[in-house]
């Protein structure tokens, strides 16, 4: 069971880095309304790359919490 758990950690967590690291950054200042980079609306945004990098990342941090608990209560 702890060598389960430590697997469930190591790869939730691998998931977690990959998923933040590809995501791009959120420029929502005065800077992009100066360029014209603004989406009003947030049309199209549910099926973009980013929206599903943003669900694994919370899905895989979810993950690594609950491991990261069930081996700290387990095991002690």
């Amino acid at each position: 069971m702890k060598t389960a758990l430590a697997i469930i950690i190591f790869i939730s967590s691998i998931f977690v880095v990959v998923s933040v690291v590809l995501q791009e950054g959120k420029d929502e200042g005065l800077s992009s309304a100066i360029t014209g980079n603004t989406n009003l609306f947030g049309k199209g945004r549910e099926r973009t790359l980013d929206a599903t990098l943003q669900r694994i990342t919370v899905i895989a941090g979810a993950v690594l919490g609950i491991a990261v608990f069930a081996m700290g209560v387990f095991f002690k």
